[in-house]
């Protein structure tokens, strides 16, 4: 029977290989029923390939049941599966993405991109949804003009950095997010997307078009429309991938040897003898001819502190610490429909290790359900968007000192062993040590920690369309946000360092959000003009309840034992409850004559109650013209320009992210006769503020508490208000095979919120918020693409440059001594980001330089010579300035995608310029001194020496006599860089098995190259100016991954 089935299966086949080459003739049109010409016609399975003729017509030969690929520029890819013997196929590209007409999402209402006349971006998502990241937001980094990313390598893809065109304000400068018509300040709910879910992701970017969403719009709206079900056959996608990531960064740090060499060389220069300097070595040395000491040998100590259980190290705790973490991606999405329903479902599961020993890394459970369904002949819709997703993340927190655990595996001495003798975790023995722990122990007792959440998001809506061009829009949004944070401290002890307690901490945090929208939208057509009227009104409620709980004294440090009820120590608990409430009205009105002269009116009333009852309610209004020069009679023969478009905008937004309670008069407990800092920190610890006193005079027993005053009541609190101006052009070229824009802008904020100092003669907690300060923001902007079609080959470029600068215009005087700067020079004027210090002006190299140079506490030969600034002699607090701004001058990214046939490449380069950063490692890797009981950088091999005077690094001292410690420029350094963000390189395998729509692998590599300023004055000396301190390294990824679509 096996024989029987086998030759059978044979025959089948041979027959199926000895076939005849069959041609299928067909044309292709686009969505108007024009014909593309040279649109890309590929069969699947035999590896042909053909271009559209002047007509769209084509002719391909194929072996068998195949699969055709069309492709053209400007339009939506397309397969359809032909048979041998099929007739003369159309197949109808519809525009894509970057097509004039496509629809764009723009506040409760969709527009034409085309009659656009503010400043909208659209996100190109198919470039991201191969990039295994937690965070949608992470991957589009550098690819928005306009939108400034920062993160760092974190597991959970946390961005540290999200602002549209800049930093507008001195507190909450995050945009507004709003999915599937429900808005949210939570960048969570952004970050769990699922990319192969979302639709389209629009940025709000300019005043006209931001204030639609009134007082939550000053720092950019980002728009995201998830997909729906499609009607037809139930059609299923599966993506997977897996991702290897590595530390590339790691710091040049020294060995033991290295260590006991940078210290000889410090106490050579400080004049001391070394082997009394230091415990931690012994030195054999003799004098050079010159008499200059020349060291023979090192010989690090035997056991550290005398204890034989620790015998001294040669530790490499970088390479100890990390090791290469995996990133498994999965995700599932089934789509099905009917004339009148449609359902898309969607499953997806994210699992990051991390790259640190001993922690779980982050993981991620999701799914997101799009139903809808039409009724009553098309007039009425009804749905429903939900998503939810639940993560539990180990987080990677601070040594006993506070000290971040990535900065002890890059600078605890390599002396100390891993572990003791005895198998236990080893620490610091005797002198010569800092109290910085053994960084694999802080992994391992931070293991049972665990950082969950639990979210799910979403709306139920209901559309209707009365009569023709009017239709109503009524939306139940809804968002539920719980964290959970469980950190347990281990008792334990190492070294001389210990935890003498163990406790557990809980906090919770849960978040209920609701938002009921109504709109009212009408088009109405009469001649040449076209009309879009907006009404709507919005009601937002939100609350927030949190919890903590704390106990201490826990018999067994097992992970199951650690329960609230079973510590027998101190025992603390506490918790809020807050929140509050929006109301809006809004319209807008946009109008369009002869599809020529454009113009837009917003309005927008909003009222809240986080502010003071004299200022509850706030006005938005904006405007905005367009004139599509392209569409005049003069420019009908000028066929090379296939769009021009010049726009101009207005328009108020405000922000109200100031808290629940900012205008009201607070009172809180402080249980004891002295009491704590206060909720607001508005006392010293352990001032005389406590609300208990011993009325009855007896001494013992529990006392009646009272109140103590935090914070007064301002009624007059208001919005802070940003006015912003933006004037744009966008242009095509060649029919739109080159496209673009250009714009700049402008914003100024006033009655930006702040808490000045008071005069103690008021009496307590009088403190207060008040409209007091003012900030202008400016920019440009520049965006260009570029595709074609070249017979199979086709090829798409698109770049962008961003630039913005804020501004402190005004503060009150009581204030600005919380800024950087001094009394002649303040931070008005400059960037909020401006870092102030003092000057280097190079290195001391020869006793003519001490002593001609101004005076200088600490100068000698070998140190840092500071500059006089202000030619008084001397130097102190007066010789400080402005020495950097930590945000770049200019910001790029550049998409380039490749086609040929079944094959596709793509690469993402992203970059800063212009910026100066903080090397927050720079105090450990150019200096002995300043960080005792470490190690250091191996950059202290080249420090100045009499035998090494043209170095730039300061000699190496046990002391800091010269007060090197102080910030100045040699701290700041040119944080400018460009990335290989990323490369793809995929191919889709033709056609080989019935049912099966597409079968594509792709192999990805992520940050593989860093180009940066190595050398001279202006370098940047660490591994990586985007993560120039010691936060989560940003790691190195390969990725190998299929898409599967059935």
């Amino acid at each position: 029977m096996k024989r029987i089935l086998f030759i059978s299966v044979f025959c089948l086949l041979s027959l199926y290989g000895f076939s005849q080459n069959e041609t299928i003739q067909g044309k292709v049109v686009s969505d108007n029923g024009s014909p593309l010409v040279g649109a890309s016609v590929t069969a699947i399975k035999a590896g042909t390939g053909t271009v559209t003729d002047n007509n769209g017509s084509f002719v391909i030969s194929i072996n068998g049941p195949d699969s055709l690929a069309i492709s053209y520029i400007g339009y939506a890819n397309k397969i359809i599966h032909v048979i041998p013997g099929a007739k003369s196929i159309t197949i109808t590209l519809k525009g894509n993405i970057g097509s004039l007409n496509e629809l764009v999402v723009t506040g409760y209402q969709t527009q034409k991109k085309v009659d656009l006349t503010g400043a909208v971006a659209v996100a190109n998502i198919n470039d991201i949804k191969d990039i295994p990241n937690n965070n949608p937001m992470q991957a589009l980094q550098g690819r928005v003009a306009g939108l400034f990313v920062t993160s760092s390598g974190d597991p959970s893809a946390t961005n540290n950095t999200i602002v549209v065109r800049g930093f507008n304000t001195l507190g909450f400068n995050s945009p507004l997010y709003v999915i599937d018509g429900v808005s949210t300040t939570n960048p969570a709910v952004f970050q769990s997307l699922d990319p192969n879910t979302i639709q389209s992701v629009q940025i709000l970017k300019d005043a006209s078009s931001e204030s639609i969403y009134g007082s939550r719009a000053s720092n950019g709206v980002i728009i995201v429309t998830t997909k729906q079900g499609t009607a037809g056959k139930i059609r299923v996608q599966f993506n997977s991938s897996l991702t290897v990531e590595n530390y590339a960064t790691k710091v040049p740090v020294l060995t033991s040897q290295q260590m006991g060499r940078a210290i000889w060389q410090a106490a050579v220069n400080d004049g001391v003898n070394p082997n009394t300097a230091t415990t931690l070595f012994t030195y054999t040395q003799h004098a050079g001819p010159n008499g200059y000491p020349v060291l023979d040998k090192i010989t690090p100590i035997t056991y550290l502190g005398g204890d034989t259980s620790e015998p001294s190290a040669n530790t490499n705790w970088q390479d100890l610490v990390f090791h290469p973490g995996l990133i498994t991606s999965n995700d599932l999405t089934l789509t099905a429909g009917s004339e009148h329903s449609s359902l898309l479902l969607n499953l997806n599961y994210l699992n990051n290790t991390g790259m640190m020993k001993f922690n779980n890394g982050y993981r991620r459970y999701g799914a997101r359900v799009n139903v809808a369904t039409n009724m009553f002949n098309n007039k009425l819709k009804i749905g429903n968007n939900l998503q939810f997703f639940q993560s539990s993340e180990t987080p990677v927190l601070t040594d006993l000192g506070g000290a971040p655990v990535q900065y002890d595996a890059i600078f605890v001495s390599p002396l100390i062993p891993v572990y003791t003798t005895k198998g236990e975790f080893a620490g610091p023995l005797g002198s010569g040590f800092s109290d910085r722990n053994n960084p694999l122990h802080m992994l391992y007792v931070n293991r049972w920690n665990r950082d969950n959440e639990f979210n799910f998001f979403g709306n139920l809506y209901a559309q209707l369309e009365p009569i023709k061009n009017l239709v109503f829009n009524s939306s139940f949004g809804y968002s539920y946000d719980n964290i959970y944070q469980r950190f347990i401290i281990q008792k334990y002890l190492e070294g001389f360092i210990s935890s003498q307690n163990n406790s557990l901490t809980i906090d919770q945090n849960q978040e209920l959000n609701l938002t009921w929208t109504n709109t009212l939208n009408y088009h109405l057509d009469a001649g040449q003009s076209s009309v879009d009227f907006l009404l709507g009104t919005e009601a937002i409620t939100r609350t927030l309840v949190t919890q903590q709980d704390f106990k201490q004294g826990f018999a067994f440090q097992n992970n199951d034992y650690f329960q609230l009820n079973a510590g027998t120590g101190v025992t603390t608990n506490g918790g809020t409850s807050t929140g509050n409430q929006l109301l809006s009205f809004f319209g807008k009105i946009n109008y369009s004559l002869a599809h020529k002269y454009l113009a837009s009116v917003t309005l927008r009333r909003d009222g809240s109650s986080r502010f003071g009852p004299n200022n509850r309610y706030g006005w938005f209004p904006a405007a905005s013209l367009g004139w599509r020069i392209n569409n005049e009679k003069f420019f009908k023969n000028i066929s090379w320009i296939s769009n021009l478009k010049i726009r101009s905008g207005v328009g108020v937004t405000g922000n109200q992210e100031i808290g629940d309670v900012a205008s009201l008069a607070l009172y809180q407990t402080n249980y004891g006769t002295v009491g704590e800092t206060g909720q607001f920190q508005n006392y010293a610890a352990g001032a005389n503020n406590g609300t208990a006193y011993d009325i009855a005079g007896v001494g013992t027993g529990n006392l009646p508490s009272g109140y103590v005053a935090v914070q007064a009541a301002n009624p007059n609190l208001k919005w802070e208000s940003t006015l912003g101006y933006d004037e744009g052009i966008d242009f095509g070229f060649l029919n739109g095979k080159i496209n673009g824009s250009f714009d700049v802008f402008f914003r100024k904020t006033t009655n930006i919120l702040v808490r000045p100092p008071y005069p103690g003669i008021e009496g307590e907690g009088q403190i207060k918020w008040v409209n007091g300060a003012s900030k202008s923001n400016k920019g440009w902007e520049v965006d260009l693409g570029y595709q074609d079609q070249f017979g199979p080959i086709s090829l798409s470029v698109n770049g962008n440059l961003f630039s913005f600068r804020d501004e402190i215009t005004f503060l009150p005087a009581s204030v600005i001594s919380a800024y950087p700067g001094n009394i002649q020079q303040t931070i008005l004027g400059h960037s909020a980001f401006s870092m102030f210090g003092y000057v280097v002006q190079g290195i001391y190299k020869d006793q003519k330089n001490v002593s001609s140079h101004a005076t200088q506490p600490g100068a000698a030969l070998g140190r840092l010579m500071y500059k006089d600034l202000n030619n008084n002699g001397k130097i102190d607090a007066n010789d400080q300035t402005w020495i950097g701004v930590q945000v770049p001058d200019l910001n790029y990214g550049l998409q380039v995608n490749l086609g040929y046939r079944s094959f596709s490449l793509s690469f993402f380069l992203q970059g800063i310029s212009g910026i100066k950063v903080n090397n927050g490692n720079k105090g450990a890797t150019d200096f002995v001194g300043l960080n005792p009981g470490v190690n250091f950088g191996k950059r202290t091999l080249d420090a100045w020496t009499s035998q090494n005077p043209n170095s730039m690094i300061p000699a190496l001292s046990l002391v800091d006599n010269n007060d090197e410690s102080r910030f100045s420029s040699y701290f700041v350094e040119n944080g400018s860089y460009m990335k290989f963000r990323n490369i793809e390189l995929g191919y889709t395998i033709p056609h080989f098995i019935q049912g099966l729509d597409q079968l594509r692998v792709y192999l990805m590599g992520e940050n593989l190259l860093t180009f940066k300023q190595n050398r001279g004055a202006n370098a940047f000396t660490g591994p990586d100016p985007e993560n120039p301190g010691s936060n989560y390294p940003i790691p190195r990824k390969i990725t190998a991954g299929a898409n599967i679509s059935f």
